[in-house]
Formats: structure tokens, sequence, C-alpha cells
């Protein structure tokens, strides 16, 4: 009778060990997919597709933290603190700094799809920032709207970034027109020496 009961638990343990490994491994290629959809380039008429990708990734992922916790103990918040040895690249990083502040799946889920629609929106103003002049767009009204988008993307730029940013967007739109007799400091002299240059930069 002992020897049965003995065989018996060496049995479920060794079922519980594969239902753990199987979980353990379909999470891991749940937060790889995650992964690959935030990589991948997402065209703007896209955009649902990929966030309901996202979510059904997201949910395979409940699904599985919910078996683990099932199968194995354990509380959620300790299951949600392995996610971030099967994620990788920005993800990983996000995790790393929102993970202290996120206790249970229902925040994970929100905060995730949150950061997962910014990087979307990033993506879609990085390549907005990348355009060039449209037609028949005033140089200075060019110039502010490039500066608000750099800003929107790196919030914490210094002004002399701008400038920069202003100095390679003229010589790309204007390169035999430039006024070159000036060295800009700020951003309101930058627009004051652009309106003495005008004359010399066909709009």
């Amino acid at each position: 009778m002992l020897e049965h009961v003995r065989r018996t638990h060496r049995h479920l343990l060794a079922e519980v060990s594969k239902q753990v490994e199987r979980e353990l491994k379909g999470l891991h290629r749940s937060v790889g997919k995650l992964e690959s959809n935030l990589d991948g380039y997402v065209p703007t008429g896209d955009s649902q597709r990929w966030k309901r990708s996202i979510k059904a990734c997201l949910c395979r992922c409940q699904e599985t933290i919910a078996n683990l916790e099932r199968w194995v103990g354990g509380s959620e918040e300790y299951w949600l603190s392995q996610i971030q040895n099967h994620m990788n690249g920005p993800a990983k990083k996000w995790w790393e700094f929102k993970q202290g502040s996120v206790k249970n799946w229902v925040e994970f889920k929100k905060e995730f799809l949150q950061y997962s629609e910014g990087t979307l929106s990033r993506e879609a103003i990085q390549r907005e920032l990348d355009l060039p002049q449209k037609q028949g767009e005033p140089l200075d009204q060019f110039l502010w709207r490039k500066r608000d988008l750099y800003q929107t993307l790196h919030v914490d730029a210094e002004e002399e970034e701008i400038i920069h940013l202003r100095n390679h967007l003229v010589r790309e739109v204007h390169r035999n027109h430039l006024c070159n007799d000036f060295s800009p400091v700020t951003i309101q002299t930058w627009f004051g020496e652009q309106e003495r240059c005008s004359p010399l930069i066909p709009g």
C-alpha cells in the first residue's frame, strides 16, 4: 500500500513537472510573440489587427500564469515577476522599470497595452519626422512642426539639440541657399535670424 502511494506521488510529481515545463514554454512563446509584434513594422491601417494580436498574446500569458498558480502555487505577483526571464530588448527594459509598481495581471495588461500602443505611436511620429518638407509648406512652419515632433519623441531634448535639428533640416531643404553668417544660441534668435535670412531662401 505504501509503495503504491509512493508510486502515485512520483507519478503526480512527474505530471506536474511536465505540465509546469509546458506552461513555461508556452509563456516563453507568448512573450516572444509579444516581442515580435513590438519589433515589427506596423502600417497605420493594420493597427487594429496588431492590437488584437497583442491582446491575444496577453490572454495566453494570463492563462499560463493561472495554470502555473494552480499547479505550483505562489502568488500572482511572483509569477508576474518571472515574465522578465522571457523578455528581451525594449520590453524587458520597460518591465524592469515598471514591475515594482505592477502587482497583478490586470495592471500588467493595462500597462503593457499602453506601452505597446505608445511604441506604435512613437514609430508613427518617427516616420512623420523623417518625411521631407511638404509641397508649398513655408519653411518656418516646416521647422516648427519638426521641432514639435522631435520634442514629443525626446521630451528631455536640450535646446542645442533642436538647433542642430534645424540646421540639418535647412541644409537638406535648401543646401545652396542657406544663410551661414550667424551661429544661433537660442530658438528665439534662430527664428529671428531665420526671418533675416528668409529673402535668401526660396519658400
